[in-house]
């Protein structure tokens, strides 16, 4: 991929000018509740608990009983003082359980508590749209990350791993953005835009602001207290993208002067952000890859979560 040759002064007087359009918006399609009846070799060894009622025990298997959640809970969690928590985020239009159900062989082999979470988000190119379904969107996930001792029965740890494709690979990094104490590692998968760890740009020697979803200038207004530019220091980044996944059409033009115009050129400029920002980065070029997460990407992804905790780049959980 040939680098971007623009300066950085037209660069920057272009994200004025990007900051002040709104890309056309798309039309929603009807999700259909999903079936969450588990395969017969990952029946559950206990009963079900009720959503939002302490279990007297550590239970094992599929927890959930909503049509709109995936909680598994593997059998190698017993043997974990305080279990990693897996968060798979599916891309737009999907759905929670049926995209969580492709990281179970990876839960069950690494001890992940699993939870995969159902989102219905409204528009994928509106910047107003996308920034308010995230800041309804991420309190809920937190909310729910907060609950798992009494839906489980154990003592998870206090960060979790978030794997997000597409329109989930948004949320998973902005999720860490807002809550960086409560977060390990991100797998960002195919990502269409990506909001910088910063709430300026620095444009003619002027400090420009950079709002929701762009940068930070605002997460205070639409969040709350975020976590410090130490605690998101913290939190490791694996940053992925299939090399076929480039299609200009494919993502809105609002963020093309921040990071590029495709997919392919937006990972690899919001993997550079991140390593000078000093959070650890690491980027995944998949060259026969599209738009979709193949078994290598998700397990590559998987294993980069994994690595974070051996290697203790993440701080205690």
């Amino acid at each position: 991929m040939e680098r971007r040759t623009a300066s950085f002064l037209g660069i920057a007087t272009s994200v004025l000018l990007a900051l002040l359009v709104a890309a056309c918006s798309f039309a929603n399609p009807v999700i259909a509740p999903p079936n969450l009846a588990p395969p017969a070799h990952l029946a559950t060894s206990a009963s079900p608990t009720q959503p939002n009622m302490p279990s007297p025990a550590i239970v094992t298997g599929f927890l959930s009983t909503e049509s709109d959640l995936l909680i598994y809970v593997p059998t190698a969690a017993r043997t974990v003082t305080r279990p990693r928590v897996l968060v798979a985020l599916h891309g737009f239009g999907g759905n929670g359980p049926s995209f969580g159900r492709e990281f179970v062989e990876e839960a069950d082999r690494r001890g992940w508590v699993l939870v995969a979470p159902t989102f219905h988000y409204r528009d994928i190119a509106d910047p107003d749209k996308i920034r308010q379904d995230d800041v309804t969107f991420a309190p809920r996930l937190k909310a729910l990350l907060d609950e798992l001792p009494v839906r489980t029965g154990l003592a998870v740890a206090k960060r979790a791993h978030l794997f997000g494709f597409s329109r989930g690979a948004q949320m998973a990094h902005r999720f860490a953005l807002f809550y960086p104490k409560q977060v390990s590692g991100v797998a960002s998968l195919a990502a269409g835009t990506y909001t910088l760890p910063m709430r300026t740009l620095r444009v003619a020697d002027v400090d420009t602001s950079l709002p929701l979803p762009y940068g930070l200038a605002d997460v205070e207004q639409q969040i709350g207290s975020p976590g410090s530019e130490s605690d998101l220091r913290a939190v490791s980044f694996w940053v992925a993208v299939g090399g076929r996944d480039n299609r200009v059409a494919d993502v809105p033009r609002s963020w093309d002067a921040l990071v590029g115009k495709d997919r392919v050129e937006r990972a690899t400029e919001y993997s550079r952000i991140l390593t000078r920002f000093g959070a650890a980065t690491e980027l995944a070029v998949f060259p026969d890859a599209g738009h979709e997460v193949t078994p290598a990407m998700r397990k590559a992804g998987c294993k980069y979560l994994g690595d974070v905790d051996r290697a203790g780049l993440a701080v205690a959980p």
